[in-house]
C-alpha cells in the first residue's frame, strides 16, 4: 500500500466518525435544549440521528469488517441502507408540513422507500469482496436504482417544497433568514453529495472508494453551526417566522387546571371565520379544556381539525392552553403553546399552587400567551 493509500485509508477511518459524531451531537442537542415539542421537530432530530448513525454503520466497512463473513458484511450494509432510506422520508415531512402542513395520508409516503429496501434485501446483494479500504458490498443495479430514484424524488420533492416556502416567507428578519439558510444549505450540500456520489458508484466506478460518509463531515458542521448556538427565542422566532404565526393564529386562551379562563386574545384573523364554523373550534376548545387530566409532570396535547382550520390544545400541570388557527401552521402552534406553558409554570409555580393564584397572573398570562401572535 502506497502513501497515499494509506493517507486515504486514514482519512476513511476518520472523517466518518467525526461526520457521524456531529449529525448526531445536532439531534442530540435539540433533545438536550428540549427543542423537540412537535412532530416537525422531533422529524428533524430523527434525521440527525439517522444520517448520523448510517455513517457510522458504513464506518464499519473500512477495515473493520475485513475479516467477517459475507453475512455479517451483507447484514451491516443492510442496516445502512435502511437508515440511509429514513433521511429522505423525515426531510420531506419536514419540508411538506412547513408548506401544506399535516395530512391522514402522509404514512403512505414510506411505502415506496420500503419497497425498495425489500427490493435490495431479498436477492440485490451481488457480491462481496475484501478491498484495500475493507469490505466492499455491490448491490445489483437493477435493485439499486428503482431505490435510489425514490430516494431521489423524495430529495427533489423536498428542495421544491423548500423553494415554494422561501417565495411565501419572503418577510422573514435578518437573523431568522441566516439560520434558516444555514439549516437549508446543510441539506442542499448533503443531497448534492449524494447524488454525485450515487452518480459515480453505479456508472463510472461501481467497485471505487465510497467517499460519500466521509464527505457529509461539511453539510455536518454548517448544520451544527445552525443548531448549536441557537436560544429557545431565536428558534421561537424561526418557528413563527415560516409558519407565518402572526397571520394564522385567529385566538388563543389560557386557563387554570380547573378550567377558569384566565386570559383570551383574538387577531384581525377572526373576523374572516364564519360565526358557526368559529362556534364550532370554541365548542373544541371547550372540550378539551373540560376534559383534560390533571398532571404532574410533561404535556398532553390534542389537535383537531375543521377543513382549512384546526385547534391545538395543550394541558401541563397547571395550565390549559389552546389557540385556534388557520392553514400549515399545527407544528409551530404546538410548540408555542407547549413552550409558554412551560415556561410560564417554571416561573411561576408557587404562585399557581397558591389558593387564588391563577387569577393573580392573569395579565402576567396575557403578555405570555401574545407570544404566539407575534
Amino acid at each position: 500500500m502506497g502513501l497515499a493509500d494509506e493517507v486515504a485509508l486514514f482519512l476513511l477511518r476518520t472523517l466518518p466518525l467525526v461526520s457521524g459524531g456531529a449529525w448526531i451531537l445536532a439531534g442530540a442537542w435539540r433533545v438536550r435544549e428540549r427543542h423537540v415539542l412537535s412532530p416537525l421537530e422531533i422529524a428533524l432530530t430523527l434525521f440527525s440521528f439517522a444520517l448520523g448513525g448510517w455513517i457510522l454503520v458504513d464506518w464499519l466497512r473500512y477495515g473493520v469488517l475485513h475479516r467477517t463473513t459475507d453475512g455479517v458484511a451483507i447484514a451491516v450494509s443492510l442496516t445502512g441502507i435502511a437508515l440511509l432510506t429514513a433521511a429522505p422520508i423525515l426531510v420531506l415531512f419536514v419540508t411538506k408540513w412547513l408548506t401544506i402542513g399535516h395530512s391522514k395520508y402522509d404514512p403512505l409516503l414510506v411505502l415506496p422507500p420500503v419497497g425498495g429496501v425489500l427490493g435490495i434485501a431479498f436477492g440485490g446483494f451481488v457480491d462481496v469482496t475484501p478491498a484495500w479500504w475493507g469490505m466492499s458490498v455491490q448491490v445489483d443495479p437493477l435493485r439499486f436504482l428503482p431505490w435510489a430514484g425514490v430516494m431521489l424524488g423524495y430529495t427533489i420533492a423536498a428542495v421544491a417544497f423548500v423553494a415554494v416556502l422561501k417565495s411565501q416567507r419572503r418577510g422573514m428578519n435578518a437573523d431568522a433568514r441566516t439560520l434558516f439558510r444555514w439549516i437549508e444549505w446543510s441539506f442542499l450540500v448533503a443531497f448534492a453529495l449524494g447524488v454525485a456520489a450515487t452518480l459515480i458508484l453505479v456508472f463510472l466506478s461501481p467497485g471505487g472508494v465510497p467517499w460519500f460518509s466521509s464527505t457529509l463531515v461539511v453539510p455536518a458542521a454548517m448544520h451544527l453551526r445552525a443548531t448549536i448556538p441557537v436560544t429557545p427565542d431565536q428558534l421561537s422566532h424561526l418557528r413563527r417566522s415560516l409558519s407565518e404565526l402572526d397571520k394564522r393564529v385567529i385566538a388563543a386562551y389560557l386557563f387554570g387546571r380547573d378550567g377558569a379562563p384566565l386570559a383570551s386574545l383574538g387577531s384581525g384573523a377572526r373576523e374572516r371565520v364564519e360565526p358557526e364554523r368559529m362556534q364550532a373550534l370554541l365548542a373544541a376548545v371547550r372540550s378539551f379544556v373540560e376534559t383534560s387530566i390533571p398532571g404532574s409532570r410533561g404535556f398532553a396535547v390534542t389537535g383537531m381539525r375543521f377543513d382549512s382550520e384546526g385547534v391545538v390544545g395543550v394541558s401541563g400541570q397547571y395550565l390549559i392552553a389552546a389557540a385556534v388557527y388557520a392553514g400549515p401552521a399545527y407544528d409551530a402552534v404546538r410548540s408555542e403553546l407547549v413552550r409558554i406553558v412551560r415556561d410560564f409554570e417554571a416561573r411561576h409555580w408557587r404562585e399557581l399552587e397558591a389558593p387564588g393564584g391563577p387569577d393573580a397572573l392573569a395579565e402576567t398570562g396575557a403578555d405570555a400567551l401574545a407570544k404566539i401572535m407575534k
